[in-house]
Parts: C-alpha cells; structure tokens; sequence
C-alpha cells in the first residue's frame, strides 16, 4: 500500500510538471537580476518580456523545440512586424540575437532541476550566465530573499560575542543582544547593507565568515559606502555555510555584489560537501579546519547532482568575469 501510494505521489508530481511545461502563457522566472514574463505567441513561439531594477522595455523572441519529457531548447526567433506593448503602452525593443553582459547570440533550454522548473541562459561559447526560476515574487522581495539567504547563519567576534542572522523574518542577534534587521535599498535594488537600531552596516562575505563595517548612505541616491570596520566574524564551523548550493540555484544578482574570493569559495565547498581532497594548500587547509569536512581520498567517485553541477559552472562563469 505504501509503494503504491509512493508511486501516485510521484506520477502526480510529474504530471503537474509537464502539465506547466506545456503552457508557457503568463509564467515569470526571475535570476535576481531581471524578471522575464512569458508571452505565449503561438505552439511554437514565445515572447520573454524582459524588466530589471534599472532598465525596462526588452523582451526575447525565441523558437521552442521539445527536446524531452521535461526539457525545451529555445532558439532566437525573427522580429514580430509588431513590436508588443507594455502595459504603460512602451513598445518593447525585441533582441533576437541579445546582448547579455557583453555577450552575443544567447542559447537557452526550459528543464526540470530537482524539482525546479528553470530556464538555463548560455552565451554563445556554450557557458552557463544564468539560471532564472519561476517565482510569485516581484523582482525586489526575490532579490532582498536571496541575499538574506546569502548572509543568514552564527557567526561570533573575537570578543566570543554572538551575532546570527535569519534568512526570514529580518530578526537578529547582535552582540549577544536580540534585535531586527532591514536590508537597504539602493534605487529599489537590494545591497549588502543592513539597518540594525537605525544604523547603517555594511557586509562583506569573507573566508572566514564576514567583516562588518559602518556604512554611510547618500541621500542623493540611496547608495551606500563602507567607512570603519566594526567586527570580523567568524562563521560556525560545525555546519557547511552554503548548503542551499545543493538544492537551489545561485542567484545572479546576489552573486554579482560578491568578490571573486567568495565566489571560489562557495563554488568549492561543493565540493568539499562530497568529500573532495584539495591540491590548493589556501582551501585545504581551510576546509581540513573545519569538523564537518570528511575527505574521502579518491576524487574520482564523486557525484555532484544536477544543480550542484549547474552552480558550480555558473559561479566559474561569474568569477571569470571578476579577474
């Protein structure tokens, strides 16, 4: 009785995927960076309506080919002798062959990722940019979620004091002493910068864990610097601090406002999850400290899931960008 059930439960769930993958109409996915609304012109053709924090008014014309149960390739489709309008009557500007980050002639494919529906952006040398995931968000709470997630964990000073942060609710402790936290804005866009008893910090993600600075906001633009250095916090060690890594997909925006250090970071505790032995001396030692951290000794039989392996190329992706 209970593998029967077990089996309805699955079929059930894969039919309410492939029930949505086969109407495009209305679905929105967002990468944190811009949210893209679907337009559904036809069986074969789809309009993704493209907004982001500072820019509005774009959309991609793009040819859908089923390539599986659960997956489509979308290829650049010729201009519509229409161009359609937003609903302020703003004639969107169609990019057939887009420019994404200085990059040409994207490629995209609509597939299931552990359960995710996604849409998977690559530029025209085959590497992954994005990963966008369907949401009911609008752009600012997805982005401000994504951030809180990025941060969210215990961390202490080097005076033992304690400071953690939730990845829901805004609440915190700060120096051993409960209190609420608010993610700044800069333009409507979320930053690393948080109000804590009405007063500015900024974040920075570290090695270690993170430094906490004074930041001063401009009031002409909202936009925030970092000033004194409060504290160095160091992240607990008993748990692995980016295991969402292994679920969800990175967000580009939240990724974006990282250094390349962080990036390389996030990208090969990944790894280090499953058991990877390091030959780079600065994250074997760092990952050797920490007790969570069991290395198997053969590389070889590592196996990272789907959207393990998705976040590991878009962060590559990402980090070569900075150098």
């Amino acid at each position: 009785m209970k593998k029967t059930f077990a089996f309805l439960i699955t079929m059930l769930t894969l039919c309410s995927f492939n029930a949505n993958a086969q109407s495009w109409q209305d679905l929105q996915w967002t990468n944190g960076n811009e949210m893209l609304y679907c337009e559904q012109l036809n069986k074969s053709q789809i309009l993704l309506l493209g907004s982001g924090f500072f820019d509005a008014g774009y959309g991609y014309l793009l040819n859908i080919k089923k390539t599986g149960t659960d997956s489509y390739e979308l290829k650049s489709a010729s201009k519509p002798l229409t161009m359609p309008k937003d609903k302020d009557g703003l004639a969107y500007n169609i990019l057939s062959n887009d420019c994404y980050n200085g990059e040409s002639q994207l490629s995209w494919k609509r597939k299931e990722v552990r359960g995710m529906d996604v849409l998977l952006c690559y530029n025209q040398d085959g590497k992954l940019t994005s990963i966008y995931q369907q949401t009911s968000l609008d752009l600012r709470e997805h982005a401000e979620d994504k951030i809180k997630e990025m941060f969210a964990g215990v961390y202490k000073d080097s005076k033992g004091r304690r400071y953690s942060f939730s990845s829901g609710d805004g609440s915190c402790v700060w120096a051993d002493k409960d209190a609420e936290y608010i993610v700044c804005h800069n333009l409507g866009a979320p930053q690393y910068c948080i109000d804590v008893n009405n007063k500015y910090y900024g974040l920075v993600m570290t090695m270690k864990g993170m430094d906490i600075y004074e930041a001063e906001i401009s009031d002409e633009d909202m936009d925030y610097k970092n000033t004194r250095l409060v504290a160095s916090l160091t992240a607990d060690k008993t748990i692995p601090r980016f295991a969402n890594t292994s679920v969800y997909p990175c967000d580009t925006y939240a990724i974006s406002m990282l250094n390349v250090n962080t990036l390389r970071l996030i990208r090969n505790e990944i790894y280090a999850r499953k058991g990877w032995v390091f030959n780079d001396a600065e994250l074997n030692k760092y990952f050797r400290s920490l007790p969570w951290y069991k290395p198997l000794g053969n590389n070889s039989k590592i196996e990272l899931n789907e959207m393990e392996l998705l976040n590991v190329s878009l962060l590559k992706y990402h980090e070569d960008m900075m150098k």
